[in-house]
C-alpha cells in the first residue's frame, strides 16, 4: 500500500473513531440549524432588511445565531431527551439542516415559529395527550399548554386544531403550530399589507407600527 493510500486509510479510521466517540447530539443540531437559518437570512434578505429584523425598537441589536441556536425550549428539550421523554432522531435532524440550507427564498420564513416546518421533526415526544408535560416536544401531539381559565390549569399534552378550524385558547382549543388562533379561527395570519395588531397576526410574523403586515425578506 502506498504512503498516500495508508494515510487515507488512517484518516478514515480516525474519522470513524471520532464519530463513535463524539456522536451527533441535539446540541449539535441546534447549533447547525441556527447557523443555517442565519445564513439563509443573509442569502434571502437585503442587508437593510436583515439589520432591520435584528434591531429592536430601542436600537439594540439581537444576535441571529445566538437566538436560533438557543431557542427558549432548548434546555427543557435537552433535559427531556436525557430523561427519556423525548426521542431524538439524528437522521431527521441532519435532514432538517439540509432542508433549510436548500430552502427557496420566496417561501423562507425567518421567525422562530417556523422551525421544523420544512422537514420531519427530529424530536418525538413520548407523553400521551391529556398527560402533564413541560415542553411541546415531550408530547406525542407536539403541543404542551395550559388553558387560560381556570388559571390553575396544569400544562398537559393537547390535541391541536388544524388551519381553518375553530379555536379558543381560553377553552384549551389550541392551533397546530405555526398557526395562531385569530378571531376564533386557526391560521398563519395576514399576508404583507394586511391589517394586524401583533406580529402573530402576520404570516411573516412582522406587524409594523401602522398596523400593517410586512414581508420580511424581499432580497
Amino acid at each position: 500500500m502506498s504512503r498516500a493510500a495508508t494515510s487515507r486509510a488512517l484518516a478514515s479510521l480516525f474519522t470513524i473513531a471520532s464519530c463513535a466517540a463524539d456522536p451527533y447530539t441535539a446540541s449539535d443540531y441546534f447549533r447547525e440549524l441556527g447557523a443555517a437559518h442565519c445564513d439563509k437570512m443573509h442569502d434571502c434578505c437585503s442587508q437593510a432588511e436583515y439589520d432591520d429584523w435584528w434591531t429592536q425598537a430601542d436600537g439594540d441589536r439581537i444576535d441571529c445565531v445566538q437566538t436560533h441556536s438557543y431557542p427558549a425550549e432548548r434546555t427543557p428539550i435537552l433535559d427531556a431527551i436525557d430523561a427519556g421523554r423525548i426521542e431524538f432522531d439524528v437522521v431527521r435532524a441532519k435532514a432538517c439542516v439540509d432542508a433549510l440550507r436548500g430552502h427557496d427564498c420566496p417561501s423562507f420564513q425567518p421567525a422562530l415559529r417556523y422551525r421544523e416546518t420544512y422537514c420531519e421533526d427530529p424530536f418525538s415526544g413520548t407523553i400521551a395527550a391529556g398527560e402533564p408535560c413541560g415542553t411541546h416536544a415531550e408530547c406525542e401531539t407536539g403541543f404542551c399548554a395550559a388553558a387560560l381559565i381556570p388559571r390553575e390549569s396544569p400544562r398537559i399534552c393537547r390535541v391541536t386544531i388544524p388551519d381553518g378550524g375553530a379555536c379558543s385558547v381560553v377553552d384549551g382549543a389550541f392551533c397546530t403550530p405555526p398557526s395562531y388562533c385569530q378571531d376564533g379561527i386557526c391560521g398563519l395570519g395576514e399576508p404583507a399589507g394586511g391589517t394586524c395588531s401583533s406580529d402573530a397576526g402576520c404570516i411573516d410574523h412582522w406587524c409594523e407600527d401602522n398596523n400593517r403586515c410586512r414581508r420580511v425578506c424581499n432580497g
